[in-house]
């Protein structure tokens, strides 16, 4: 009995630490949107990120360690269609962006970090500047007390982005961790309207576009979010206008239509199926040519309405 016992309270001291470690530590806040609603066209991008530890909300948040980040289904990043910036770490630390060639600026960021540390310096603001690379996003990052510049380099794919996040200065054990983010990129677009950011050439039918943005942590978690951007779907083509009279007769069909199209024409004697043909209208007046018919009464079906026919 006293070994059952026994058992079960080392199983359940086994069992304890792997439910905390479980335990989520990290929350993010995630909104992402394009600045356009239209497919298919140039855009710029609206970026917040937040976040806390998921235990105390007041706590300093886990620190991120990589971030890899997806454009909605058919978006596309092209960092051909504008300048690249072309300096070196070197000279972007020691001089800014204005080592950088005109015109590969793409966006800007206010980024906050906790430091962790008591009172009223415990986070931290810097600006962001994003720069053009050939396959790089420039993320040059501007402590606003000191003036310290640093330079990441985040990979672009077609619609991909990840980076490292270097460790930022604050208290054990991870230092600093990223609290806030507000990023605005402006449409960019350079030599003959080719653009950095196009937005999907199709709006879905629930009328979204969904950006999806991963963090992982240092402590090894991961946390997934995503964000619907409102677009417009294009407005359903009712097709060409095909107007004729109720009653035909004789072996040919007058058809006049909005605009040119090809269409089926079906016909029917009672219930009965007789023929059915392809058939090529041009804009404005049609002459048809009907089936070989006996004489009787038929029905035709040409572009979804329908017409008597006597023989």
């Amino acid at each position: 009995m006293h070994k059952t016992l026994a058992a079960a309270t080392i199983a359940a001291a086994a069992i304890a630490p792997a439910a905390a470690l479980a335990e989520p530590t990290a929350r993010v806040e995630y909104r992402d949107a394009f600045t356009t609603r239209t497919p298919g066209t140039p855009a710029g991008r609206l970026f917040h990120d937040e976040f806390f530890d998921a235990r105390d909300a007041g706590a300093k948040p886990p620190a991120v360690q990589h971030f890899h980040f997806q454009l909605p289904k058919g978006a596309r990043f092209d960092t051909s269609a504008v300048p690249a910036c072309g300096a070196t770490d070197a000279q972007l630390m020691a001089q800014g962006a204005t080592a950088c060639q005109a015109g590969s600026q793409v966006g800007t960021e206010v980024f906050s970090f906790d430091t962790g540390a008591d009172g009223p310096n415990r986070l931290v603001t810097s600006d962001i500047t994003f720069l053009n690379d050939p396959g790089q996003l420039i993320i040059l990052t501007q402590e606003r007390q000191t003036g310290t510049r640093v330079v990441v380099r985040a990979k672009i794919g077609t619609d991909t982005e990840d980076f490292d996040i270097t460790p930022l200065p604050g208290t054990p054990p991870e230092g600093g961790a990223d609290k806030i983010e507000d990023g605005t990129y402006p449409v960019s677009t350079g030599p003959g309207g080719k653009a950095w950011l196009t937005t999907p050439p199709t709006c879905p039918a629930r009328g979204v576009w969904t950006f999806r943005a991963e963090y992982t942590f240092r402590n090894g978690e991961k946390v997934t979010k995503t964000s619907d951007s409102p677009c417009d779907r294009a407005a359903a083509s009712t097709g060409p206008r095909l107007t004729f009279f109720h009653r035909q007769h004789g072996r040919t069909m007058r058809v006049r239509a909005s605009e040119a199209t090809v269409t089926r024409l079906s016909v029917f004697r009672g219930t009965k199926r007789v023929a059915r043909r392809k058939v090529e209208l041009d804009a404005g007046l049609n002459r048809v040519r009907l089936p070989k018919l006996s004489s009787g009464t038929y029905r035709l079906v040409l572009g979804g309405r329908e017409a008597i026919l006597v023989i």
